[in-house]
């Protein structure tokens, strides 16, 4: 991390959960930041979507939190975001093939219990959002060069606009690594052994689609089922239950590509 005192200013690339945090932290400490995010939105891979004709929030991202995940717990303490415990009680529901018989079974242990929040895991990137300064994120930029220099750090952003630069004290790089090292132009390159770490590094489910279906009634609860459905013939392939805290009646399914083990992000 590079700081120079003619340029103070933090720049937070990524308005995810890390990202978000990272500048909320040095907002209080009294530095100053600015967030570049390339989607339109906060949340990162946290996307709460408003689904159905009531409009319930549903998380497309990122879901579920455990109890050792303490620090999310704690941040959502903090912003006062409600968590929802995840429904496991009931039987499942299995699908071999496409033309085999659904068969129900027992889950073969009681999991884990996780927890989902009220109103999406995106809410936490609202609320933290919304305690930095306006105008403190700017949103469809996108980091294209980083290139160091005696004033502290040259950054280049591809924006609607155009493209433009801009030099900072500081970097925080709040990305995927993989997306950084094929997104960034590094200038000088970091070394192989880090550029090698960059591009293998996983990212939690990348390769993962998500779905999520509302109905006027949790109607599998009703059944003793408990929402959760293992498919073999997809398209989707795990459903789980996502009945909201005021029993908007929902589902959400993960679809699994054949090869998840992309070279690229």
């Amino acid at each position: 991390m590079l700081s120079t005192p003619e340029s103070p200013t933090v720049l937070v690339v990524g308005a995810g959960l890390a990202g978000l945090v990272a500048a909320t932290e040095l907002h209080a400490a009294g530095v100053p930041v600015r967030i570049w995010e390339a989607r339109d939105r906060v949340g990162g891979r946290c996307w709460s979507v408003p689904v159905g004709p009531d409009a319930v929030r549903l998380d497309l991202g990122a879901a579920w939190h455990w109890a050792e995940h303490r620090r999310v717990k704690d941040l959502a303490a903090r912003l006062g975001v409600d968590r929802i415990r995840q429904h496991e009680p009931g039987i499942a529901v299995r699908e071999t093939a496409a033309d085999a018989p659904v068969e129900r079974f027992e889950w073969p242990e009681t999991p884990p219990p996780s927890w989902r929040f009220a109103g999406g895991a995106q809410a936490l990137h609202e609320h933290l959002a919304a305690s930095l300064p306006n105008e403190g994120i700017h949103f469809e930029h996108r980091l294209t060069a980083l290139r160091p220099t005696e004033a502290g750090v040259q950054a280049t952003v591809e924006t609607p606009d155009g493209d433009h630069k801009t030099t900072v004290g500081a970097i925080v790089l709040a990305v995927p690594p993989r997306l950084a090292v094929y997104t960034i132009r590094f200038a000088p390159p970091p070394s192989s052994d880090v550029l090698d770490a960059m591009r293998t590094m996983p990212t939690w489910m990348s390769h993962t689609g998500k779905a999520a279906v509302t109905y006027d009634r949790p109607f599998w609860r009703e059944a003793g089922l408990a929402g959760r459905v293992k498919s073999e013939a997809g398209p989707v392939h795990d459903w789980h239950d996502a009945v909201t805290p005021d029993d908007e009646a929902a589902l959400v399914g993960f679809m699994h590509p054949p090869s998840p083990d992309s070279p690229t992000p």
